[in-house]
């Protein structure tokens, strides 16, 4: 009879392999979907490991597989809210989901990415530590070929750079056109858009070229005005301070990223102003806003669903 660990132990590859009288190498195959083995052999060992519900230790797999099985999230500590901001926190979620689908760990931390001087390469990725990296917000482009220097691979979210890198670009300039075509059926004519990085006046800029029919390009005034991001929130009150004592005809309607439109929001209301009668808000990166005391359109909002 084949020895097993006494109750209370718990099993190693190598028991599995004696259990199924295969070699470890076959276990060590089934268990990570390798090709290396039959299909009646993979469903052998399988059932073996759910019969003594066997869980292969992480250590003893990155070992055998030669893997960490852990993937890095970097933000840039720039942004407002860091990980808790609602754009990058939903990025996040949807990262989590998939390494846990997967098995791997997650390992979360922020760094400064905007500029090369203040930029120190992680300690996990110095020492292979993570298998692939996945960085958030907007990284200076000498930090990202300090990062090709090594031997991480890794994926930029959202970003306009060289064609050697990696980056996951969504239509952003796509849903700016659809806010200004929305706002624009509404009866505005002047819209404010804040923008901190260049990358934001740019995607503008490219919204406004893809307006139809031409009439809208010619009629519509979209100010772009330039903020520092040091808190997004204080941003936008003091936006919303400078509409409070103009004569609220200087625009319309408000463009801007979750955090700014909040405190743009909160300004007004405590004036005693309203939205969307007094000021028209549109949240431009997630829906997040739509669940507050007094709703913000966002681009998730069905009013933009065609």
């Amino acid at each position: 009879m084949t020895n097993i660990p006494e109750n209370g132990k718990k099993l190693k590859i190598t028991d599995i392999a004696r259990l199924a009288g295969v070699s470890i190498s076959a276990v060590s195959a089934a268990l990570n979907n390798r090709p290396q083995i039959s299909e009646a052999t993979r469903r052998h060992i399988l059932e073996i490991v759910d019969r003594y519900n066997f869980v292969p230790q992480r250590s003893a797999r990155a070992l055998s597989s030669k893997r960490s099985f852990q993937i890095g999230f970097l933000v840039s500590n720039k942004v407002t809210l860091g990980l808790a901001n609602s754009y990058f926190s939903t990025l996040l979620s949807g990262v989590s989901e998939m390494c846990k689908r997967y098995d791997y760990h997650l390992v979360v931390t922020t760094y400064d990415l905007t500029d090369m001087t203040h930029f120190m390469r992680p300690a996990n990725i110095w020492r292979r530590n993570v298998d692939g990296l996945i960085m958030a917000g907007t990284t200076d482009l000498k930090a990202v070929r300090e990062l090709q220097a090594g031997s991480t691979p890794f994926i930029i979210i959202d970003g306009n750079y060289p064609d050697d890198i990696l980056c996951l670009k969504s239509d952003a300039a796509g849903t700016i056109t659809n806010i200004l075509n929305y706002l624009y059926d509404q009866g505005h004519r002047k819209i404010r858009a804040p923008y901190y990085y260049q990358e934001t006046f740019d995607i503008y800029q490219d919204a406004l070229h893809r307006l139809k029919p031409d009439s809208r390009r010619e009629t519509l005034q979209v100010e772009l005005e330039y903020y520092e991001a040091n808190d997004e929130f204080l941003a936008g009150e003091a936006l919303a301070q400078r509409w409070l004592q103009s004569d609220r005809r200087t625009f319309t309607a408000l463009v801007a990223n979750d955090q700014i439109c909040t405190g743009f929001l909160r300004a007004v209301l405590r004036s005693g102003r309203r939205c969307p009668e007094d000021i028209s808000i549109v949240a431009s990166d997630s829906a997040t806003c739509c669940y507050g005391a007094v709703p913000l359109t966002s681009p998730d909002d069905r009013l933009f669903q065609t």
